[in-house]
């Protein structure tokens, strides 16, 4: 009851506050205030708590006393005034009139707002036929499961007296009660007691007869319809001589023994729970529209003690409530500790006789035993020894024993190792804290350390337990693995790469013919819109003659790879190409042929000069003899002529050529291993085919002038009918070594780390380099052809870029730092060399700048200044905290007081609660410093970010205006991380007030969450799993200059008045107090993204619990220590008037005196204070009286914290300002506390 009207104190705040609430509700009930409707709205509460954004409104109609059509249609006019302005997110309704009601005036009244019903019974069908914004919970009586037990254990009735008044709905549960007693036990008879007044039925119930029993329906009024409390019925049950057996469970324990009951707190709180959902965005439909009424069978011990019942005749799973404890369950703890020390004592005695009896037999045996342990050991140890593996044996995380392997593999002696925690081996304490997490469970575990030289080492720990509580530990080193794997991946990378970058075309068909791969270049070459219209199309498609398409896969049939095969292709606007194949099937895991994969090359261009040969027969003597090239002509294998260019590239004569055939000048094998006859003889096959061939060939001089590189040409041509090849030949041995050298000093340049920018004397790009590409942003194609002034930051003035200018025209080599801007629009900074290419005569033909981007190190040296800067101001701001908040605590604790004492229709009482408020607001400004500082105490938890996000989203639109859209994308699955809920809304509200003020004239607000790598977080030493919120602005954006001090305090760029500069500052502390950290990427005019990179946990996000609202009283001794006067004074008053005895002490020394003097069962203790202070006074108390509890207090939390700011779980701790409830409620949890916090503090 406490709780419901908790809540209905809520509600009324709320109907003052529904304008600012974005959810609002309307809990329409059926009847009066009864214990049933109470019940269910308990229900409705546990089901709903923790909605800090829903408004609620109730209403009771009260159709038990009134139910006529004028009563109703009144009811409907005086809630269209009284909503009118309202529109409702859900309706909860209980009971039959409500819902009928509810549904009647859907439209008029609430907007076909959800509904959800309950205590609504199923007499007429389906009650929700045709709606899909109406679901609820049934109210269905299990009479026949009541009436057979009550038949079971009174096997002798012969009359059932039915209880029930003449409401429709309990006229309606009497008949179906009377068809089942008729039905099922045709001999009982079936008496009512709703044709009586209440007083005939007080007259009539004591003078029952024995072998009968009652039956209670419900009795909201008699037959003459006088009203009929729950007390009143409670009453009527009480006089029964035999047995009552109900319905509702609200009357078991007034009267009532029991039976299936309904529950007004099941029905409700089922309701309340679909209402969730709803009000959480899921849509009524897509919910259970009906669910079955959630029965117990529900017993009262005394009423099953005065009629004889036994508990083991109950149905299993029954509720008996009101059951006394037992002598053991009262004394349970007692006798089985009574029980336990006898059966240790018996057992030590046995065991005491047995040893004494074994101890000499024992003793002769050790020594044998001692020796063979011995000779054991030192087998073992030498086995360990000698293993390659690192072995080591460690209790706690301590090394008690390692082996030369493990030294050699950590880089450590054994004396650095031994008696040492392995903590210092690893690159962080996460990773050491996961590992400590994970291994001992699952055995085995991979890892990092960082041996003594710095290296990181992978390696794989293989855990077994060994005595006690020491474990034997295998160390293997998997480092080698590691890299291979991800050189494998690298290599699966570059090989797609190639596949898509290569200007050939690369395909695949399946077995069936159908394309199911091809690069870019296909698209581009058979000009498709795209790949994707390419895939699926059968290989016909492609073919402009498909017998081509069959003669090549028959010959593919015969051998493994079809080579240079050439062939007529179309493409999609239907124009035709000449291109060269080579292909090869290719296969599965089986080795069964799963499709047919080649490269495609267009030779139109060469194929078109082919034909032009053929065609210019008439004119080739003219150019015979006089081609730079050597020209031969082949006829059946043999050279029949030749021109004098041949003569002078073999250096021989005429007739040394012809009647012999090419191989006779040729080494025995080619460059790839080939048989020259054998490829020659392919080659001049080919060409006799009509295939003219276009190769590189290596020929013998016959002067013995050595091998010559050279490039062949064979293309036939028919004279009279008869075939003959031509052959062109040209010496391409000095451009071989050319371009060997210039591939050498290419890939030099291809590979450089450093970006390399080559412009004309211009000024012009001609080359930039792939570093140039990956650093700066800009491909190849976008730089070559322009000037480099598209990469001009701004940051430089005019006479920095003359200077450069002058330095090279004038021949000299310019080094120095510059800042470039990316395509992005970030910065980059470099540190440039740039220089004059001149040729031979000494002029000027281009310039060359070699630059290395230092910007990561730049960002270093400016977080390591940022840190240092924050750090300074942090312990001002910390420092004023503390001592604004003794004085704070006084106003708010004095003005809490004055406030509870007040009548609430006192005048002076508006000023007094004026004074609570600003106060509050003080508060919540010294908080902001102590965040700012990172000196504010934070309680990390388990948190979904996703969940943090929706629960506070409907808060964070109040900050926004109309005109601004706010969006939010969340991640699949949970991000859960260790945060403290309240600082990461501070920082929601604080990154959205900030986004706000840069879209004055509106724009869309956009919240989203990823999965982060380390790889994405630009900070030294992360780790490698994050959860990324993001907070993206359409808004005016940023320069350079603003992004870089956005998270100073006190920069603001808002007009005096409108803002502190603390915003941004207080969630960069916030941020770095929970270990990650924060990054902002903005353009003037195109808005700003901030990025909150937080490590992801493996664990379950902690659910919410109700906070106690009730103000404890007690009567113990309480001694406050604190040196502020004005302080102790106003927690002396806030103790002593909940009936606590209060002691005073000024300092750390008066304590001590005075808590040997009063002895207090708590002694609340300030931390900073003269002469001695709280954590030396803790120490001394504690040594004169371990048990002491001890709550301490303070301002400024940097003294009882860890060097983070999380709170020790061993410590007992209040924040100032105090509030007086919150004292009270501390004071009486630790008072009441069963196992005292025994840890110091460290």
């Amino acid at each position: 009851m406490l709780a419901v009207l908790s809540f209905l104190f809520f509600v009324g705040a709320c109907d003052a506050l529904a304008a600012e609430r974005h959810k609002t509700a309307l809990f329409l009930h059926s009847y009066h205030r009864t214990d049933w409707t109470e019940t269910i709205m308990e229900g409705y509460i546990s089901a709903l708590q923790g909605r800090e954004d829903l408004g609620v409104h109730v209403e009771y109609m009260d159709t038990k006393k009134t139910e006529t059509a004028g009563y109703l249609r009144k009811l409907r006019d005086i809630y269209a005034m009284k909503f009118a302005a309202i529109r409702f997110d859900v309706i909860l309704v209980s009971d039959d009139n409500a819902l009928q009601f509810a549904l009647s005036h859907h439209k008029e009244l609430f907007v076909y707002a959800p509904i959800v019903f309950c205590g609504v019974n199923r007499f007429s069908g389906d009650p929700v036929a045709g709606r899909d914004n109406v679901v609820g919970v049934l109210e269905e009586d299990d009479f026949q499961e009541t009436l057979a037990f009550a038949f079971r254990v009174r096997p002798k009735t012969r009359t059932v007296y039915v209880v029930h008044d003449r409401t429709r709905e309990n006229l309606k549960r009497f008949e179906e009660l009377t068809r089942i007693i008729r039905a099922g036990y045709p001999r009982v008879a079936v008496e009512t007691l709703g044709d009586l007044s209440y007083s005939r039925i007080l007259e009539t119930m004591p003078a029952l007869p024995r072998d009968s029993i009652v039956f209670f329906i419900s009795l909201w009024q008699d037959a003459e319809g006088r009203p009929v409390s729950a007390q009143d019925a409670s009453r009527i049950l009480r006089l029964s001589p035999v047995p009552v057996f109900g319905r509702s469970g609200s009357f078991v324990g007034k009267g009532l023994l029991g039976g299936k009951c309904v529950s007004g707190f099941s029905q409700g709180r089922a309701a309340g729970l679909l209402a969730r959902q709803i009000l959480n965005g899921k849509h009524p439909g897509d919910l259970p529209r009906v669910i079955e009424s959630p029965n117990r069978f529900t017993f009262d011990y005394a009423e099953l003690t005065e009629h004889g019942i036994p508990e083991n005749v109950l149905p299993r799973g029954s509720i008996v409530l009101n059951k006394p404890l037992s002598f053991f369950e009262q004394n349970r703890s007692t006798i089985l500790s009574a029980i336990a020390v006898i059966v240790v004592l018996l057992a030590f005695i046995a065991v005491l006789v047995v040893s004494l009896a074994r101890l000499k037999r024992t003793s002769l045996k050790l020594r044998s035993r001692e020796l063979e342990l011995l000779a054991s050991q030192e087998t073992l140890s030498g086995i360990l020894s000698a293993s390659p593996s690192g072995i080591v044996k460690i209790r706690g995380r301590v090394f008690e024993w390692v082996n030369e392997a493990m030294c050699s593999i950590t880089g450590y002696r054994e004396d650095e190792l031994v008696g040492h925690d392995s903590r210092f081996l690893y690159p962080d304490d996460e990773e050491y804290e996961r590992v400590g997490r994970e291994i001992y469970h699952k055995g085995q575990e991979e890892s990092r350390w960082v041996r003594r030289d710095g290296t990181v080492i992978e390696l794989l720990f293989q855990v077994a337990k060994a005595t006690g509580d020491s474990y034997i530990a295998i160390i293997t080193d998997i480092t080698e693995r590691i890299r291979t794997a991800r050189a494998l991946r690298e290599s699966e990378k570059l090989y797609r790469n190639i596949i898509e970058k290569i200007q050939d075309v690369f395909y695949r068909f399946d077995t069936k013919g159908t394309m199911i791969m091809i690069n870019p270049a296909g698209a581009r070459m058979l000009r498709y819109d795209s790949v994707e219209d390419m895939l699926g199309l059968p290989m016909e498609a492609f073919w402009n003659d498909p017998r081509d398409l069959y003669r090549m896969i028959d010959e593919l049939k015969d051998r493994e790879r079809v080579n240079d095969y050439e062939a007529l292709l179309k493409r999609k606007d239907g124009t035709t190409l000449y291109v060269s194949i080579t292909t090869h099937y290719f296969y599965d895991d089986d080795g069964n042929i799963a499709g047919r994969e080649g490269i495609l090359r267009d030779i139109t261009e060469r194929k078109m000069a082919a034909e032009a040969l053929r065609e210019s027969e008439v004119r080739y003597r003219a150019l015979f003899e006089f081609s730079p090239d050597a020209v031969l002509v082949l006829k059946d294998n043999v050279y029949i002529d030749c021109n004098s260019q041949t003569l002078e590239l073999m250096k021989c004569r005429k007739e040394d050529i012809l009647g012999k055939g090419p191989h006779e000048f040729s080494p025995d094998r080619q460059l790839d291993g080939t048989p020259t006859v054998e490829r020659a003889r392919e080659k001049m096959a080919l060409a006799m085919s009509g295939k003219p061939q276009f190769f590189e060939w290596q020929s013998r001089r016959l002067d013995g002038g050595g091998i010559i590189d050279v490039e062949v040409n064979l293309t036939r041509f028919d004279v009279n009918d008869e075939a003959y090849i031509l052959v062109i030949v040209r010496d391409i041995t000095e451009r071989k070594k050319a371009e060997a050298q210039i591939r050498r000093l290419v890939t030099a340049i291809e590979q450089a780390a450093e970006d390399i920018m080559i412009t004309d004397a211009g000024g012009i790009i001609e080359y930039v380099n792939p570093a140039f590409e990956s650093i700066t942003g800009y491909s190849r194609e976008e730089a070559i052809g322009r000037r480099p002034d598209f990469l001009v930051s701004g940051l430089h003035d005019r006479e920095f870029y003359e200077n450069l200018r002058e330095t090279i025209e004038a021949g000299k080599v310019w080094t120095g730092t510059v800042v470039n801007r990316r395509k992005d629009g970030t910065f980059i900074h470099e540190e440039s060399t740039v220089g004059p290419l001149v040729d031979s005569s000494g002029a000027i033909t281009g310039y060359i700048s070699l630059n290395r981007d230092v910007t990561r190190q730049v960002q270093l040296e400016s977080q390591l200044h940022q840190s240092q800067k924050m750090e300074v101001i942090g312990q001002l701001a910390g420092g004023i905290a503390h001592d604004f908040n003794n004085i704070l605590s006084a106003i708010i604790g004095y003005s809490n007081l004055v406030q509870i004492k007040l009548p609430s229709d006192d005048p002076v009482r508006k000023y007094v609660d004026q004074i609570v408020a600003s106060s509050g607001k003080a508060a919540i400004l010294t908080q902001s410093l102590l965040a700012f500082s990172r000196k504010q105490i934070i309680d990390p938890k388990p948190l979904d970010v996703n969940a943090a996000i929706t629960g506070t989203k409907k808060l964070l639109s109040r900050l926004i205006t109309e005109d601004i859209v706010l969006r939010t994308d969340l991640c699949a699955g949970p991000l859960v991380v260790m945060a403290d809920l309240v600082q990461i809304d501070q920082v929601l509200m604080n990154l959205v007030a900030n986004a706000r003020d840069a879209m004055p004239t509106g724009g869309t607000l956009t919240i989203s969450t990823r999965r982060a790598s380390g790889t994405d977080v630009k900070k030294e030493g992360v780790g490698n799993r994050f959860a990324c919120i993001s907070v993206s602005d359409t808004g005016v954006g940023m320069d350079a200059r603003t992004k870089e001090k956005v998270f100073e305090p006190f920069f603001t760029t808002k007009e005096s008045g409108k803002g502190t500069g603390l915003g941004l500052a207080i969630v960069y502390g916030i941020i770095q107090q929970h270990n990650g950290t924060i990054q902002v990427a903005s353009e003037q005019g195109h808005g700003t993204t901030f990025e909150v990179f937080l490590p992801i946990v493996e664990a379950r996000p902690d659910e919410e619990t109700e906070a106690v609202a009730d103000t404890p009283r007690g009567s113990e001794k309480i001694l406050v220590v604190e040196d502020n006067e004005e302080l102790r004074s106003l927690l002396r008053t806030v103790l002593s008037e909940q009936g606590y005895r209060v002691f005073e002490a000024v300092d750390g020394l008066d304590a001590i005196e005075k808590q040997q003097q009063c002895r207090a069962d708590l002694v609340i203790l300030d931390v900073v204070m003269p002469k001695m202070n709280g954590k030396e006074a803790y120490d001394r108390l504690r040594s004169i009286d371990p048990n002491i509890r001890v709550l301490f207090m303070s301002g400024y939390t940097d003294d009882i914290i860890h060097q983070k700011g999380i709170l020790d779980e061993t410590i007992e701790y209040i924040a100032k300002p105090i509030l007086p409830g919150d004292l009270l409620r501390k004071v009486r949890e630790m008072l009441d506390e069963e196992t005292l916090k025994k840890a110091p503090i460290s």
